[in-house]
């Protein structure tokens, strides 16, 4: 009984405009993203390849270039790809400085939400999976055939899980036909390297986001329930989307930065002046002997602030992180970005292979300009593996997901099993 009510549910939705309209748009735009993202990643990748060819050392030149390149499961989950594929200077003295040159497509991408598969699913799918399920029991009471199915042999239980099939299965079933063509179309293409690494990390981004859209789905059927009419349940689901989606990210980032303020950047580089300040004093004051004023020292003392502040940001981006869970799309956006190598964990390993890189390639740095002198090595940056990621941070976020999604479907459960049919 079960089954045929959730192969009633799902022919219902089939045969409705809704359904029509919602897929279209869908299809639509997960095959824009993917025409988009592949161009702008083919931009970087160019980039990337003059970035590569500006870093070879030329006669007479300080410092050295490290190049970082673009992820390709960056056409999925751009995140902070953009902040981290660009050339970093590092020299002895200076540091390392971050290159600002943008492509036209970043610079677009700045001022709007970059259209990946991350943006499709948190905004469209969680709203499809919404208007799905708004009016599974409120619009069957107006209509007055929720009496008269549970007036049969139909036992309430039956009816829910019916419905939730159902339903769920005609969100789910569309959108996986249609990411699979994408998927088949994306990896076609020239310059797009997907090996097994990637499509198992594609697989846990298709994992999470069914549980999303099945977290949405149960929120929208507990709406459902709770409401007396489709209007008033549309109304309190939109609200809640909108507040889940885009108001508790925000508003759970500004939180952390308030209990946990950062210095600025305008902070952290005149603690730096005022390192090198004094230690060039004592370099000179003591005519080269005063170990204190060495290169290596001032370098020790820089890796110290360094350290300091990214300890700093580290505790204030876990905060953030821990408040931001409450919205599955902030949960979600951590799963995305971290398997895709373009999350804050990925950021975190960037800046620490920046700092050992510097770190172990110093006494060559110091060198330039000398006769004989040793050139720096290439600064390499392999991207983590799928292992690697899951065990990183991904997991947890992925059983919050799952979580969540069970515990939205329990309430909605009880909640139809006690609602009343009048």
């Amino acid at each position: 009984m079960t089954l045929l009510i959730a192969r009633k549910e799902l022919l219902d939705h089939l045969l409705s405009l809704k359904f029509h309209v919602c897929m279209a748009a869908m299809a639509v735009l997960l095959g824009l993203s993917g025409y988009v993202m592949y161009r702008d990643y083919q931009l970087r990748m160019e980039n990337y390849s003059v970035l590569r060819e500006r870093a070879r050392l030329r006669p007479g030149e300080m410092g050295v270039m490290a190049v970082v390149e673009p992820r390709p499961l960056a056409v999925f989950a751009k995140g902070l790809d953009e902040m981290m594929t660009r050339g970093y200077t590092v020299t002895a003295y200076a540091g390392i400085e971050a290159h600002t040159r943008q492509t036209p497509a970043e610079s677009l991408f700045a001022l709007f939400s970059p259209p990946d598969l991350l943006y499709i699913v948190k905004v469209l799918l969680s709203l499809i999976a919404l208007l799905f399920a708004y009016d599974a029991v409120s619009g069957e009471r107006e209509n007055g055939t929720l009496k008269l199915v549970l007036s049969a042999s139909i036992s309430r239980g039956q009816l829910v899980a019916g419905k939730m099939l159902g339903g769920l299965a005609a969100i789910t079933l569309p959108f996986l036909a249609v990411l699979g063509a994408a998927l088949l179309a994306l990896a076609t293409r020239p310059g797009i390297r997907l090996g097994s690494d990637e499509f198992q990390r594609l697989a846990v981004m298709v994992l999470a986001a069914l549980l999303y859209t099945a977290l949405f789905f149960a929120l929208g059927v507990l709406v459902s329930a709770m409401a007396r009419s489709s209007a008033g349940a549309l109304m309190i689901a939109l609200f809640l989307w909108a507040a889940l989606v885009f108001a508790v990210p925000n508003v759970g980032n500004l939180v952390a930065e308030q209990l946990r303020p950062l210095p600025s950047a305008e902070t952290q580089e005149m603690l730096r002046r005022q390192e090198f300040a004094k230690n060039r004093f004592l370099w000179i004051q003591s005519k080269g002997r005063d170990a204190a004023g060495g290169p290596e020292a001032f370098n020790r003392e820089y890796d110290r602030l360094i350290e300091d502040y990214r300890n700093r940001l580290d505790g204030t981006i876990e905060l953030s992180k821990a408040i931001c869970r409450v919205s599955p799309a902030a949960t979600l956006s951590y799963v995305f970005t971290d398997l895709a190598g373009t999350g804050l964990s990925e950021q975190r390993r960037l800046t620490r292979a920046l700092m050992d890189y510097k770190s172990r390639n110093l006494p060559a740095l110091i060198q330039q300009g000398g006769r004989d002198a040793p050139p720096p090595a290439v600064f390499e940056f392999a991207p983590a593996r799928a292992a690697e990621a899951l065990s990183g941070g991904v997991l947890l976020d992925l059983g919050v997901l799952a979580l969540s999604c069970a515990a939205v479907f329990a309430l909605a459960a009880f909640r139809c099993l006690r609602v009343d049919p009048r």
